[in-house]
């Protein structure tokens, strides 16, 4: 059954490119793809579903055909499966890639021929299977099929080691590898963080991704390749040394991170604090203020505190994730020492950065906008004690007006209570008889002399005060 399925997508494949039994196709932009191969890749796969993926019957029949094994057999393969199972239905074509990995499994293992061209093939029947075996649709083929994917990839970089170090194209394979590993272990619509650097540790390479100028979204990958056994042993050993220097280094970053968002607030209440200065600044301090301004000013004494209050608060967040990334930072430097203490002889110079360059920056960073903000804290004090002196000298410079008026006025009241009853004892009006005017009544007239005089002498009283007190800002001045 199998076999005549086969068959028929060979048929298929055949016309879709172009193939003859007596020469090959060649694209523009793919490698000749022979029919021979595309003969044999069939016969195998078949082979590989009868035999249940028996090595004893696979091996020998690519030990027979190592000739076909080549970088041109992985483009046969794939454009095989690409024009073959966007036609076949789910469940067909859901065999049919897990008959390809059973035979990329094999080609893994196949221990002759070259191991390079090998590993590729396999690579590419893994990455056929994943775009069957999808994260939502089929999530265990999926997760196995990358597990075996990464196998393949660490199996392709053992014992390249040596010329990685001094080829750059060697270490330019390797960096785009890394990328695919990347790119293959994020989710599809998640950000790839950006690459930051390479290094070797363990004597076997290592690619870090993330960078902390894109905090807001910052995420830390390693893709560490063991390029030889010793490495991966070394890894085993270490293993709890080295999550305990990582964890260390998450909690310091995460401090970092919450730390910036204290920054950001921070900043605001302190732009609320130069604003408010700001406008008890452009108050005149020649005028008296009215009841008005000085009604908004004694609001100001009852949010300023509030104000304080939060940026106080603020100043101490950022004063505790500082004492949390020192910490940290010192447990990452202790445990680095344990693991130099235990690995003397190799380079581990790769995980000393964090604790000689970024968690001092970190720290040194705070320390500074803890510097700049703390003046903050002194601005608005001041503000507080300057807008609560200006309330209180403008309230008592009020309530002296208030009595001198009222001073003036009862002493007016007074002086004319004085005037009215001291008329009747005046015979003769002697400015009556200047304004030749007959007196018509004399308690009219002694009321009004009586409000004139009160009026005189209350002017009188209020119009020294105010002289007086010129003069002395005069003094002052």
């Amino acid at each position: 059954m199998l076999w005549n399925v086969l068959q028929a997508i060979r048929r298929q494949i055949t016309q879709k490119l172009g193939l003859s039994s007596s020469k090959s196709n060649t694209d523009a932009n793919t490698a000749p793809i022979s029919n021979s191969q595309l003969e044999f890749l069939l016969q195998v796969l078949k082979a590989t579903a009868d035999s249940n993926s028996d090595a004893k019957v696979i091996h020998p029949l690519l030990e027979a055909n190592r000739e076909k094994l080549d970088m041109n057999f992985a483009q046969v393969l794939r454009s095989w499966a690409m024009a073959t199972l966007s036609d076949l239905e789910i469940d067909t074509a859901r065999n049919t890639v897990g008959n390809i990995i059973n035979f990329s499994n094999l080609m893994q293992d196949f221990p002759l021929g070259n191991r390079r061209n090998n590993l590729e093939i396999a690579i590419t029947g893994y990455e056929i299977a994943l775009t069957v075996f999808t994260q939502d649709r089929f999530p265990i083929d999926w997760a196995t099929t990358q597990n075996n994917l990464g196998e393949a990839y660490r199996n392709r970089i053992q014992g390249e080691r040596a010329s990685s170090e001094h080829d750059p194209q060697d270490q330019k394979a390797l960096k785009n590898l890394a990328d695919e590993c990347l790119q293959a272990f994020f989710p599809n619509s998640y950000p790839i963080p950006p690459f930051t650097r390479s290094a070797t540790l363990f004597g076997s390479p290592i690619f870090e991704y993330g960078l902390f100028n894109q905090l807001t979204n910052y995420r830390h990958v390693l893709v560490w390749f063991f390029s030889h056994r010793e490495a991966e042993e070394k890894f085993n050993d270490y293993q709890e040394q080295l999550l305990d220097l990582f964890f260390f280094r998450a909690k310091a970053v995460k401090a970092f991170q919450k730390s910036r968002e204290v920054y950001e607030d921070t900043n605001k209440e302190y732009q609320k604090i130069e604003a408010e200065i700001n406008n008890f600044k452009q108050i005149d301090d020649t005028q008296l203020l009215n009841n008005e301004k000085l009604d908004k000013l004694s609001g100001k004494l009852k949010t300023l505190p509030q104000i304080a209050l939060d940026y106080a608060n603020f100043l101490r967040y950022l004063e505790s994730y500082q004492n949390t990334i020192a910490i940290n930072g010192r447990n990452y430097t202790d445990r680095l020492q344990q693991i130099r203490g235990i690995v003397k002889d190799e380079d581990i110079s790769f995980l000393e950065k964090f604790s000689l360059e970024n968690s001092p920056d970190f720290q040194e960073q705070i320390k500074a906008e803890l510097g700049y903000f703390t003046h903050g804290s002194s601005l608005l004090d001041k503000a507080i004690v300057s807008i609560q002196g200006r309330v209180e000298i403008d309230r008592a410079k009020s309530d002296r007006n208030l009595q001198i008026t009222i001073l003036a006025v009862g002493i007016g009241i007074g002086a004319g209570g004085i005037m009215a009853s001291s008329y009747s004892l005046v015979q003769d009006d002697p400015i009556l008889k200047v304004l030749h005017t007959p007196v018509t009544n004399r308690f009219t007239a002694a009321i009004t002399y009586s409000l004139l005089f009160g009026f005189a002498i209350g002017i009188l009283i209020w119009g020294c005060d105010k002289l007086w007190q010129s003069h002395k800002r005069k003094r002052q001045q």
